[in-house]
């Protein structure tokens, strides 16, 4: 009897033999170092099923062998059903479970992209095309459509989503779409708009459009900090009296292909955003203001300045009269070049 019993036992003391060490197997599996000495680049379709996933792994030299990763999912990880498509890069010797975790949390490869403050929609557009997304003239042709514009609530002026695309750094899956990009660069903006802000806007007189219109040309007229609400104090004061903004960057926009020189002949081009021809705003931003410029136009400087110069330095100097402008003007582009 007792004989009996030990030979039916056998088989199962083989068989769960076999099982431990066929889990103790996947858990090392797990923790070895993958083969590849250099980071590897793998891109996961959606809709791909595990098995396939392995298979992509291991020709991409992340891990040494597929069917072991299938079986570590299948039996350990628990993550069979988690898995995210995207566009991965993983670290040189990562385990089968770095992998794993890196997938289920949907950590893929990002393009870390930066607009500087004051970009226009070229600007950006280029940006974009050396990052890799698309060419710059379909992404412009994509930033100047009518459908564009209605689903990121931009006006349908002639600069289209110009100012509403928010200057800062982001990172973006390799395979983004532009349209996605864009919408999110217009999102970062709605961010950035506090309640307080929303608040300043009402209380200014001013819509959504003219602020990011004038900031977008405090934005280009000064890179220094403290002087953007002196230059968006002066421009409120001349919009108060009526007056034209005559503000360079503003001419520039309008010129096509500018070359660098502003002659006086841009300065009489017949176009709404020419502020030396028409008075007020133009019909929307010159380019993307950023933060800084955005509260220098809600909070500006209280001033009686009507005019300001470059000092060549990037600097200005300010005055409250033609007459002092006009001096200004002598000592710091006249006599300061002749010197």
């Amino acid at each position: 009897m007792k004989k009996i019993f030990i030979f039916f036992l056998f088989p199962v003391f083989i068989t769960a033999g076999v099982i431990g060490l066929f889990w103790r197997y996947l858990d090392s599996f797990s923790e070895t170092a993958g083969p590849s000495a250099v980071a590897t680049d793998v891109f996961i379709e959606a809709g791909t099923n595990p098995k396939q996933i392995g298979v992509l792994l291991e020709k991409s030299g992340a891990i040494s062998d597929a069917r072991s990763f299938y079986y570590y999912l299948r039996f350990l990880s628990d993550d069979e059903e988690r898995l995210k498509a995207g566009d991965y890069e993983f670290p040189a010797r990562s385990t089968p479970a770095e992998i794993v975790d890196m997938m289920r949390k949907g950590k893929t490869k990002q393009i870390r992209i930066t607009i500087p403050e004051g970009s226009n929609k070229r600007d950006i557009a280029e940006i974009l095309e050396r990052a890799g997304f698309g060419r710059a003239e379909e992404t412009l042709a994509l930033m100047n459509s009518l459908e564009l514009l209605e689903k990121l609530r931009a006006p349908k002026v002639a600069g289209g989503i110009e100012g509403y695309l928010f200057p800062d750094t982001y990172y973006f899956p390799r395979r983004a779409r532009v349209a996605d990009i864009l919408s999110r660069m217009r999102s970062r903006l709605d961010e950035v708009l506090d309640q307080n802000m929303h608040q300043k806007i009402e209380e200014s007189g001013l819509d959504l459009n003219q602020v990011l219109t004038l900031a977008s040309i405090v934005e280009k007229e000064t890179g220094d900090p403290l002087e953007r609400p002196e230059i968006a104090g002066v421009f409120l004061n001349r919009l108060a009296r009526k007056m034209k903004l005559q503000t360079d960057p503003t001419v520039i926009y309008s010129v096509p292909h500018f070359d660098g020189n502003l002659t006086r002949a841009n300065l009489r081009i017949d176009n709404p955003y020419n502020t030396y021809v028409y008075v007020g705003l133009p019909p929307g931003p010159i380019a993307s203001p950023g933060l800084a410029a955005i509260k220098a136009v809600l909070w500006p400087a209280t001033t009686r300045n009507l005019y300001f110069v470059s000092r060549n330095n990037g600097s200005h100097e300010f005055c409250p009269s033609l007459q002092c402008h006009n001096k200004a003007v002598k000592h710091w582009q006249l006599d300061y070049f002749k010197r």
